[in-house]
């Protein structure tokens, strides 16, 4: 009888939901366009952490060719969305030479080991081949979604469904699948698709930015997009191959270079330079306090880097390798002094990433652009992102980053709360040197997270100092969700603004899992956060960027880090520090007036409603 007792007052504390099987369903599509990108909507139920959905997709028939697949990004409540390339409209040049062409296709479109024959092409006439290369492009797709753990075992898949291609087919892209598929990543299921140069890819190359073998690689070849049946062997152009070292003296990443200050303790025993050793944990600096020092550093760009991410070591890779993920490559202390001389030389809007300009510079010469990080971040992954941030927003002036002594793990976050309230000084002393030392003309600063108290304690001592109003100290002030106390920043923070910065926006999410996290921790609402209401504070604009939401780690779906992991997100960030956003909001923004009172911004084209 007691053991009756317990386990019903177990199962009454642990519902049966929580032992309930993972499943995946799949909507059936009424139709995909044949011009343009296509949506498949999928459902996850009882979905374990940290797990993933794929949409697999194929064309044609299974004779012919194997599945492909995207990953696919949530919509919240357990639905998830794949965006697919666009299918390719084949045809036929040399319509003479269609026994060429029949043996051609033979012997470099079919799997060998499958051995596949298209023989029948002999048999047709010139006018029945193109028209059936014409009907390739309506030729009807198959798909299915698939659950995958954290592990890659797979947990449910549903059955395979087909849908029809048609030139009248209609898809409304939100502004996030429209960003998605700008920036495709297709994964591999057999070898024989990344083989050789000649083999067929049975989609077109646009959006599509890098393809992932089987064995879970990204590949530096992208898309090998190759038409059917239209040349003979020869006539294919003749692929540069890109060895370890490059090939031919050409690098395969570009490294971007930032200027840095932190108060992070140095933990090199020898010299004032460190240099990224792929057999080494080392690393430049700790977790520890210590003085406000200043440096420069590099960051490897992969060629084969897709905006928004932030490529890492995926789970079957041993080393980082610069040609595959983005990585901190050398930090090199420097004298205050010596600090403020380079980057005066570099202040003159002379880019080192590759195809940016000095025209392009957003707000003339001498920007600058500071990035402050949040919690539960390391100085090389702070690096890392600061990188990838210039060069997905292709800044043209110099990037600068200030990190404080975060000790980059989830238990450390009242350590985290302690450093930051510590770092203030020390930050406000670095803005000081960068924006009265510089010569730095124009100066942007972005904050994300906890960052944001630290950055909002330095605005509001300056504005205290400020004795000219009229010529504001930084241009563009973007706050990215900001674990800061929403009654605070509005009654204690944002009046102090006026003056400080040419414009301030604040991003803020309904969907920040670590920023409601937060408001449970501390028992309040947070200012980058809009799951009950909307941060509205004078002299602040604040933008409703839930709909261009995901997460740093996309497993987890935190939704935290996305003014930096969308595309979209990015698209909308490098519109606020050139101005063009406050300039063209019609196209971009639309207004939304709250029961609370006040305005704020939401962004066009997503799924959110005003509140």
């Amino acid at each position: 009888m007691t053991k009756l007792i317990l386990s019903c007052v177990f199962f009454s504390l642990f519902p049966l939901t929580l032992f309930a099987k993972p499943e995946v369903s799949v909507e059936q599509a009424e139709c995909l366009p044949s011009t343009d990108h296509g949506v498949i909507v999928a459902k996850v139920r009882n979905e374990p952490p940290a797990a993933s959905t794929r949409i697999y997709f194929r064309r044609l028939n299974k004779d012919i060719d194997d599945f492909y697949y995207v990953i696919a990004d949530t919509r919240g409540n357990g639905k998830y969305w794949g965006t697919l390339p666009r299918p390719k409209a084949h045809k036929l040049e040399t319509p003479g030479k269609r026994r060429e062409i029949a043996t051609w296709w033979i012997q470099h479109e079919t799997s060998k080991d499958r051995n596949h024959r298209r023989n029948w092409l002999l048999a047709l006439d010139p006018e029945t081949l193109q028209q059936r290369l014409r009907e390739f492009r309506h030729e009807p797709v198959e798909y299915y979604a698939a659950l995958f753990d954290a592990a890659g075992k797979l947990l449910s898949k549903t059955d395979i469904r087909v849908t029809p291609v048609r030139d009248d087919c209609e898809v409304k892209l939100t502004a996030q699948q429209k960003g998605e598929a700008d920036n495709l990543v297709v994964g591999e299921t057999a070898a024989w698709q990344g083989k050789g140069a000649t083999k067929a890819f049975h989609w077109e190359c646009s959006g599509i930015v890098t393809r992932i073998d089987p064995n879970g690689v990204r590949r530096a070849d992208v898309c090998r997009d190759r038409f059917i049946a239209l040349w003979e062997e020869e006539q294919w152009p003749k692929e540069k191959k890109m060895r370890g070292n490059g090939g031919a003296g050409k690098q395969p990443y570009q490294s971007v270079e930032v200027f840095y200050g932190t108060d992070r303790k140095w933990i090199q025993p020898d010299g004032d330079v460190w240099e990224f050793d792929q057999h080494s944990e080392s690393a430049a600096y700790g977790t520890e306090r210590g003085n406000l020092e200043f440096g420069t550093l590099k960051v490897s760009i992969p060629v084969t880097h897709r905006t928004g991410e932030l490529e890492g070591m995926g789970f079957f890779e041993l080393k980082l390798n610069p040609a595959k993920h983005v990585v901190l490559l050398t930090v090199n202390r420097k004298s205050r002094a010596l600090f403020i001389s380079e980057l005066q030389r570099r202040l003159t809007c002379h880019p080192t990433i590759e195809g940016v300009e000095a025209s392009d510079c957003m707000q003339g010469d001498k920007a600058a652009l500071v990035f402050i990080h949040g919690y539960n971040v390391s100085f090389k992954d702070a690096a890392r992102r600061t990188a990838q941030i210039a060069y997905d927003l292709r800044f043209a002036g110099v990037p600068l980053m200030y990190s404080w002594p975060s000790q980059a793990s989830i238990p450390g976050y009242t350590a985290d709360e302690a450093n930051i309230r510590w770092t203030v000084p020390h930050l406000e002393d670095f803005l000081t040197v960068v924006t009265e030392e510089t010569q730095a003309e124009t100066v942007h600063v972005i904050a994300h997270s906890m960052g944001n108290r630290a950055v909002t304690e330095v605005l509001r001592r300056f504005a205290i100092e400020q004795a000219a109003p009229d010529h504001p100290r930084f241009n563009q002030i973007v706050l990215v969700a900001p674990d800061v106390d929403a009654a605070v920043f509005s009654d204690e923070i944002a009046p102090t603004f006026a003056g400080v910065g040419k414009r301030v926006t604040l991003y803020a999410s309904a969907h920040d899992k670590a920023l409601n996290v937060s408001k449970g921790l501390h028992q309040y609402p947070r200012a980058g956060d809009l799951s009950e209401e909307v941060m509205i504070a004078e002299g602040v604009e604040t933008i409703d960027a839930s709909d261009v939401d995901t997460s740093l780690l996309r497993a987890i779906r935190l939704g935290h880090s996305y003014f930096a992991d969308k595309k979209s997100a990015i698209d909308y960030l490098k519109a606020t520090l050139s101005g063009a956003l406050a300039n063209d909001r019609s196209r971009r923004l639309e207004r939304c007036y709250p029961k609370s009172g006040g305005m704020y911004w939401k962004i066009l084209g997503g799924e959110t409603p005003c509140r």
